[in-house]
C-alpha cells in the first residue's frame, strides 16, 4: 500500500467514524486538545504530543478559513506523525512546502479532509472553472487543492496538476469575499 493510499484510508476512516470533515469537531470528538496562543507573525500553529495528551496550537492572529486549513494539517500531524516525543512546528514559510516528507503528509491528510472527491470531480468538469475558482469554493488556498489534485491522480485518475504550490503562500491573504462568506 502506498503512503498516498494509507493517508486516505486514514482520512476516510476518520470521516466514517465520526461523520464529519471539521476538523475541530474530529479533534473534540478524540481529545485533541486546541489551543489558540500568539505565536508571533511567522509561526501559524504546531502539534506536540505530551503526557499521553496531543495537543495543536493555533496562532490566534490566523483568521477565517485559514484557521480551518491549519487545524486539518496540524490533526495530520497528530494523526500520522505519533512520535510521543514529536513537536511538529510550522512557519509560515513551511506550511504545504512539500520538500519534508511529514509536511507533505501532514498535507495530503489535510486536503483529503477538507475537499470531498465527488464535489471537487463535479466541479472540475466545468471548463469555466480554474483551480483558482475551485480553491475558493472549497475555502482553501490553491496549494491545498494541488495536494488533493495529487490524491487522485494516485487513484488513477487522469489530472492535471498546476504545480503552483511553493512555501510562501502563507504570506498572501485569502480573497475579501471568501473570508466574508464565512463571516
Amino acid at each position: 500500500m502506498s503512503r498516498i493510499s494509507f493517508i486516505h484510508d486514514t482520512v476516510s476512516n476518520i470521516i466514517k467514524k465520526f461523520d464529519t470533515r471539521d476538523p475541530f469537531n474530529i479533534c473534540s470528538n478524540m481529545n485533541i486538545h486546541i489551543y489558540y496562543k500568539d505565536l508571533g507573525s511567522s509561526l501559524k500553529a504546531y502539534y506536540f504530543y505530551h503526557s499521553r495528551i496531543k495537543n495543536i496550537i493555533i496562532n490566534v492572529n490566523s483568521q477565517g478559513p485559514m484557521t480551518r486549513v491549519l487545524c486539518a494539517h496540524e490533526l495530520g500531524h497528530a494523526m500520522l506523525h505519533n512520535n510521543p516525543k514529536a513537536v511538529c512546528l510550522f512557519k509560515e514559510t513551511e506550511l504545504f512546502d512539500a520538500t519534508g516528507l511529514a509536511e507533505y503528509e501532514a498535507n495530503l491528510f489535510a486536503a483529503d479532509l477538507l475537499i470531498p472527491d465527488s464535489e471537487l470531480l463535479s466541479l472540475m468538469v466545468n471548463p469555466d472553472k480554474t483551480v483558482f475558482n475551485i480553491a475558493q469554493e472549497f475555502y482553501v488556498p490553491v496549494e491545498l487543492l494541488e495536494f488533493k489534485l495529487q490524491i487522485l491522480k494516485s487513484k488513477g485518475l487522469f489530472v492535471n496538476l498546476p504545480d503552483i504550490a511553493n512555501s510562501n503562500f502563507l504570506k498572501k491573504t485569502l480573497p475579501a469575499n471568501c473570508v466574508s462568506s464565512l463571516s
